[in-house]
């Protein structure tokens, strides 16, 4: 009875959103309590779909799909990677530059665009994000679960977080490059980095945590690179841009030649 008394006086008073919610909050915490846990916890299902949208996302493979308008298949050519690297090896700088550009832009649609819509509902949603479009281009479905490596991804989550960690991550990768040589290096470095960063700049340790996550994978995928350069083994880009030029010269521009020890990477 005192539930329908507390509607009839609701009612019967001038119309105030703060009574009515307080009103409803009684009735679903003292006469119904599994229908209100449900509704205090129901938001959190959004991440069903936040993680499923992002991962399609970060699955779509612009290494593959320009490969295939070249008529080549790249994870049977150069380093078997399906990243702006590879893309650079076999098909040239064009291709390589429009497949990072792509995958810096879809991290970033996803960290920005899920801040935007969910970022007042749930708690780390651009770090969920992140890890989702991540995991989504190092390990598409329908390529048998063999994408790229994660750096021009790892620089698009930047991006969305803020323009200017996104400045700051192209100039560490760039001069990671220019001092080791090895791009391996330089996407290890950052996705050790990066996490940190962001983590200062949301002030938010689990942000950081949630984020080390693809860090982990991305540091995982490039285990054998880490060999590599360990024993001397890993083709760094002073040996690779001077391949290039041997090839132009020769007439062979395509960098369709072998390239079996290349930098597996991106």
């Amino acid at each position: 009875m005192r539930v329908f008394e507390n509607y009839v006086i609701c009612l019967s008073r001038p119309f105030s959103f703060d009574r009515l919610d307080k009103i409803r909050e009684k009735i679903y915490y003292k006469s119904r309590v599994l229908p209100y846990f449900l509704r205090s916890y129901m938001k959190y299902l959004l991440y069903i779909p936040l993680v499923l949208v992002c991962y399609a996302i970060g699955s779509l493979s612009m290494a593959y799909f320009m490969g295939r308008l070249h008529g080549i298949n790249l994870k049977e050519k150069g380093s078997g990677n399906l990243g702006a690297t590879n893309a650079v090896i076999v098909m040239g700088w064009k291709e390589g530059i429009i497949t990072g550009l792509f995958d810096i832009a879809k991290a970033f649609v996803c960290v920005f665009f899920a801040n935007m819509i969910l970022g007042n509902v749930l708690p780390f949603v651009s770090s969920t994000a992140a890890v989702s479009v991540i995991l989504g281009h190092i390990f598409p479905f329908y390529l048998k679960f063999k994408g790229g490596k994660g750096l021009s991804c790892l620089i698009g989550v930047t991006a969305g977080f803020d323009w200017r960690l996104f400045i700051g991550a192209a100039l560490f990768v760039i001069a990671m490059i220019f001092i080791t040589k090895y791009v391996a290096l330089a996407t290890v470095a950052l996705a050790v980095v990066a996490p940190i960063a962001i983590g200062l700049l949301e002030k938010s340790l689990p942000a950081a945590l949630i984020l080390y996550i693809a860090s982990a994978v991305i540091i995982i995928k490039h285990t054998d690179n880490i060999k590599r350069i360990i024993n001397k083994t890993e083709t760094s880009l002073r040996t690779f841009s001077s391949g290039m030029a041997k090839d132009e010269k020769s007439g062979d521009g395509d960098g369709s030649g072998d390239k079996d020890g290349e930098d597996k990477n991106a």
